[in-house]
């Protein structure tokens, strides 16, 4: 029997209007990095677009024609090792905390087969493993189901720009900053 002094919360049938309208701040910080990684330069010169526009981490695919192609008339090992990085970089995205940044500082492409002008390459990323300061990462481009090359990827995470000592600096023991 409930105790008349101490009355159960009665949750509210009919959530604020206004908080069911507001969106995730994650998920706009999400949306937000997602925006400026399609509006790089190279990525819109390269026609580079989201297979799922709902799930981002779901990869990209880009055509393989002008800036893509090399003097052979085949796509250029260089392009397709880059979109390798972004399309690991979109599957980490939501694995990030909200102001956790990722660095790649190292890559290992593996180029298995020629793609010819005219073909589209999807390119789709995996999460191998993250850990609090290095995440691992696989990616691989596929024309038409046919596998055309791999690559392992390893980033780094940053936390936070507030929680980072300033470039060059860390602190010492004692709390006063000394140059690294």
């Amino acid at each position: 029997m409930a105790d008349p002094s101490h009355p159960r919360p009665n949750p509210d049938p009919d959530p604020d209007p206004d908080e069911t309208q507001r969106p995730d701040p994650d998920e706009t910080q999400r949306s937000a990095r997602v925006r400026a990684v399609l509006d790089i330069a190279l990525h819109r010169y390269l026609a580079v677009r989201l297979l799922d526009a709902e799930d981002p981490a779901a990869g990209i695919a880009f055509p393989v024609t002008g800036g893509a192609l090399n003097d052979a008339g085949l796509l250029h090992g260089g392009v397709v090792t880059a979109l390798l990085d972004v399309a690991s970089y979109l599957a980490l995205l939501p694995c990030l905390a909200a102001g956790e940044k990722a660095v790649t500082h190292d890559l290992s492409a593996s180029l298995l087969r020629p793609v010819a002008s005219g073909a589209e390459v999807q390119v789709r990323g995996h999460v191998v493993r993250k850990g609090r300061t290095v995440a691992f990462l696989r990616s691989e481009a596929s024309v038409d189901g046919l596998l055309v090359a791999t690559a392992q990827v390893t980033k780094s995470v940053l936390p936070p720009r507030e929680e980072r000592p300033p470039a060059g600096l860390t602190a010492s023991v004692d709390g006063q900053k000394t140059m690294s």
